[in-house]
């Protein structure tokens, strides 16, 4: 009998190296050699300024703007193209390399491979985390309004499922890599002006904290009233605060 559990243990055990060391199915990453790559990653990038540029229509009423999965992938593609550009330690050995995601209805899926998972590719093993996006109700006793709030649902190394607790003896560095990565892009996309209040709200985000949905453009606040996902496209849409409107 013990010889029979020692069997199972071992079969266990090899059986899961093997879901780590695979490839999941839907890991799909743009190839920076993508003829296409330039195109989307351009066309991501107009969005970005259109993002900022909505801010200027605010008193014309309510705005929505939006991004597509291929635009976000042809970017992230565009970014990482150089190994290591984008990790704050080093430039020699990046922590993530070939990042996707996918969107699915209010889920927003990201995946990477890692050196710090087991693979035959060079670049390590796929990391993927699954984030549900929500919107929580105001709550007057708080004395707070809306806020938004994104959580990880789910966690995979390789092809192997893992419970999200799984994460927390990682999660400190995991989230200065994220914070410095989505730092970066927010800066660089919309600017330092704005930026800080952006980029505090991602840190909240990607700590699992609530963050704030209203925010200033100039003299005006204006408020994220909607926070859609669909399959393959991420949607926003912003009104103006009028009640307090910067004098």
């Amino acid at each position: 009998m013990l010889l029979g559990l020692l069997v199972l243990t071992l079969l266990t055990a090899s059986f899961g190296y093997f879901l780590i060391r695979s490839t999941p199915r839907w890991y799909q990453p743009v190839s920076a050699d993508d003829p296409n790559v330039d195109d989307y990653a351009t066309a991501a990038q107009s969005r970005f300024l259109e993002f900022h540029n909505a801010f200027a229509r605010l008193p014309l009423g309510q705005q929505t703007w939006s991004i597509t999965q291929d635009q976000l992938n042809a970017y992230l593609a565009a970014t990482y193209r150089n190994p290591g550009q984008n990790d704050p330690q080093s430039s020699s050995n990046p922590l993530i390399s070939s990042p996707m995601v996918i969107l699915t209805p209010d889920t927003i899926t990201l995946a990477a491979r890692s050196p710090k998972v087991p693979s035959h590719d060079p670049a390590g093993g796929v990391v993927t985390l699954g984030f549900k996006v929500q919107t929580l109700p105001p709550d007057p006793s708080a004395g707070r309004g809306s806020m938004g709030l994104i959580t990880l649902q789910s966690i995979w190394i390789g092809a192997l499922p893992l419970p999200p607790s799984a994460l927390r003896s990682q999660s400190e560095q995991l989230s200065a890599a994220l914070e410095a990565s989505v730092r970066q892009a927010i800066t660089h996309n919309i600017g330092h002006t704005d930026a800080a209040q952006y980029v505090a709200s991602a840190t909240h985000a990607i700590r699992g904290e609530p963050f704030p949905l209203t925010y200033t453009s100039g003299r005006h606040r204006f408020i994220i009233t909607s926070i859609r996902i669909t399959n393959g496209q991420f949607l926003m849409t912003i009104a103006p605060d009028r009640t307090t409107d910067l004098r």
